[in-house]
């Protein structure tokens, strides 16, 4: 499938469904897809959408994927190869239907060397690039999908300072996060356990903090007391 233009293309084989039980088995195989910016903007007039395309898209040149699909059509699983002009990233996930086809559950990795999220938000977005090694797993009952997230992000570019190893294991659902949020950089070390709500105008949060020999100046985010570290524990509620 591609269009006129080469601008969105779809090349897939060993696409089958088995009946060797009574769950049908699936499998295909994505060996050449792309989409370009010219292509995004394709498929969206031919969705009937007049926006424009934001200009930023233009920064990811071409979505080269590759992939695999394959198991019983209530658990399948895939992987996913991503390679664009901002970075890469690979992800597995074990995807759950319902009986009526809909996404139930979901479990994978996210893995990624670099993104440059600056060249996709535009250069003034406070976030760089940034590497992650991630496992999550959710599911999408109820009125209030959540995901579970344990991982680490080793490098994270914010204001032009690459913090390292930042750690989160803990459950997010819309508008809010429960659980830990660690960082253990050479200039300093955080560690916070707690819960923060941000569903009203208010936000709500309760959390226990613990600071060590933090220096704000070194991180970027002040031009003031250079040479100071700071270490305290603090409860927020």
């Amino acid at each position: 499938i591609s269009s006129p233009q080469q601008e969105v293309n779809l090349e897939m084989t060993d696409i089958g469904i088995y009946f060797t039980g009574e769950t049908p088995y699936v499998k295909a195989v994505l060996k050449n897809a792309s989409i370009n910016a010219n292509g995004f903007e394709f498929l969206l007039k031919n969705l009937g959408k007049e926006n424009e395309l934001p200009t930023n898209l233009h920064s990811i040149q071409n979505l080269p994927l590759e992939g695999t699909l394959e198991g019983p059509i209530n658990q399948v699983k895939t992987h996913m190869a991503l390679t664009t002009g901002i970075g890469n990233m690979e992800a597995d996930a074990t995807l759950g239907l319902s009986p009526q086809g809909a996404l139930a559950s979901y479990e994978g990795n996210i893995n990624s060397a670099g993104m440059d999220l600056s060249r996709l938000l535009g250069e003034k977005a406070p976030l760089g690039k940034v590497s992650m090694e991630l496992y999550f797993n959710g599911n999408m009952n109820g009125e209030m999908p959540q995901v579970y997230v344990k991982g680490t992000f080793p490098t994270l570019n914010f204001n032009n300072y690459e913090y390292q190893r930042i750690h989160l294991d803990g459950i997010i659902k819309p508008y809010i996060y429960e659980g830990i949020i660690s960082l253990d950089d050479p200039n300093g070390s955080m560690y916070a356990h707690g819960y923060a709500d941000f569903t009203d105008k208010w936000s709500n949060i309760q959390a226990n903090i613990k600071i060590r020999n933090l220096r704000p100046h070194d991180l970027l985010l002040t031009e003031e007391r250079e040479g100071f570290g700071y270490s305290a524990n603090i409860s927020a509620d």
